[in-house]
């Protein structure tokens, strides 16, 4: 089970009288695991199996677009009869110029910028009226149309043209909601099956799981698993501009059993060096993953003569790096590009990994404020943390909760953290 914040047109959470969150519990059955998100590459969609016929409906959209053009026209749902006979048809579109474009049975582009930030997207349609939420931008036509003899179903992640995917574009879906004559007809959860960890949306209204009907495979963001009530999860948690900040994740990494770290982060400025996770200062067996000044992934290893730099540059968005090392080798992938190299490595280390900074603690060489979204940790093949950015509600205290061992964490360094949004636990 799953809250869901309740939100308005804009993304912003909605509260009571009282300043408190209002919320939906999720339930998806037991052989499914919620995840945050689904992603496209671009050749991945699903069929929601749904024919529109009815002129008034609803489509409430949550996306992350990944592409590398958001000039490039793309569709993040839609349906058109043929390239010839363009009507019904209906579409939320990137379009040419970067812009978001929408309509059913017509072109209506819209002055909302593609970003690469989450977005809540919301379509209102009765016929005569169509209107499109972006961002809690509201654009609207007065452009009629008919969805009557629509024989179609509606494609997520592309667009169903005369039977056939067009127009796929790479995203990252978080929900999606159709609404057909004021009942809900389709609520897609972002999701994975148990037993055989294949990804897709489950419909909460019918209890049917939808699966890549493309090629390739969906990758999916982290497991949603819930904070005890004690903790309010948000988006991340950040140093500020004193950057006197970490955690100690009480983890000591093991060369000889090896080890494997999953953390997103975002750099709040360019050029700057950054520590995500550190033991350095340790001598032999030390391990250090920073952001050079050129906004790469540099990896410091062991006395500190291994200094292997990723070619991809990050940017001030949310990155992945996922590092692996199993006693001879160690492989990198840094937001899809992957590095790896042999490399064997005797010492011991004997101090355990920070967050935000190394054991150093040195805020003149790390001096600009970092957030980390997430973090998990591996030895030897089993999860020993996975850190959930939160706050605790008694006294606002700003810290990392690890639902691996049930502890709280919280800054062991000076000044406080910041935090982002508060999101669903």
């Amino acid at each position: 089970m799953s809250k869901h914040f309740l939100i308005n047109s804009a993304g912003v959470p909605l509260v009571n009288s009282a300043g408190q969150h209002l919320y939906e519990q999720i339930t998806l059955p037991t052989e499914y695991q919620e995840v945050e998100y689904i992603a496209t590459s671009g050749t991945q969609y699903i069929d929601t199996n749904y024919v529109l016929k009815s002129n008034k409906f609803k489509v409430d959209l949550l996306i992350q677009f990944t592409g590398s053009s958001v000039s490039t026209f793309a569709s993040y749902v839609g349906f058109m009869k043929s390239s010839s006979t363009v009507t019904p048809r209906f579409g939320i579109h990137n379009y040419n110029g970067g812009i978001f474009m929408y309509g059913a049975d017509a072109t209506l582009s819209t002055e909302s910028k593609v970003t690469k930030e989450k977005t809540l997207i919301v379509f209102n349609g009765n016929r005569s009226t169509q209107s499109l939420s972006v961002g809690g931008a509201v654009h609207s036509s007065t452009a009629s149309y008919n969805m009557s003899s629509n024989t179609l179903s509606m494609y997520l992640g592309a667009r169903n043209v005369a039977g056939a995917v067009n127009n796929a574009l790479s995203t990252k879906l978080y929900r999606f909601k159709l609404s057909v004559d004021g009942e809900k007809v389709r609520d897609l959860i972002p999701c994975y099956r148990k037993s055989d960890s294949v990804i897709g949306m489950y419909d909460i209204v019918n209890g049917v799981f939808y699966t890549n009907k493309g090629s390739g495979s969906f990758t999916k963001g982290h497991d949603l698993l819930e904070l005890p009530n004690e903790y309010q999860r948000v988006e991340y948690i950040s140093s500020n501009t004193t950057v006197g900040q970490y955690i100690d994740t009480e983890v000591v990494p093991s060369y000889v059993d090896g080890f494997k770290i999953d953390i997103d982060f975002a750099p709040t400025t360019l050029a700057n060096r950054y520590a995500l996770i550190a033991n350095y200062n340790q001598g032999d067996g030390q391990l250090s993953l920073e952001l050079n000044t050129s906004d790469k992934v540099r990896l410091w290893m062991n006395t500190g003569n291994k200094d292997a730099a990723s070619s991809t540059s990050v940017t001030t968005g949310r990155n992945n790096l996922q590092f692996y090392y199993d006693s001879a080798k160690y492989v990198a992938n840094i937001n899809g590009e992957i590095k790896t190299e042999n490399y064997i490595i005797t010492a011991v280390p004997t101090t355990s990994l920070y967050l935000f900074l190394d054991r150093a603690k040195r805020t003149t060489t790390f001096k600009k404020p970092l957030k980390i979204y997430h973090c998990r940790i591996w030895i030897g093949g089993q999860q020993v943390r996975h850190f959930i950015p939160c706050y605790r509600k008694s006294d606002n205290v700003i810290g990392m909760y690890d639902i691996t061992n049930n502890k709280f964490y919280t800054n062991k360094g000076t000044g406080s953290f910041t935090k982002g949004s508060d999101i669903s636990n």
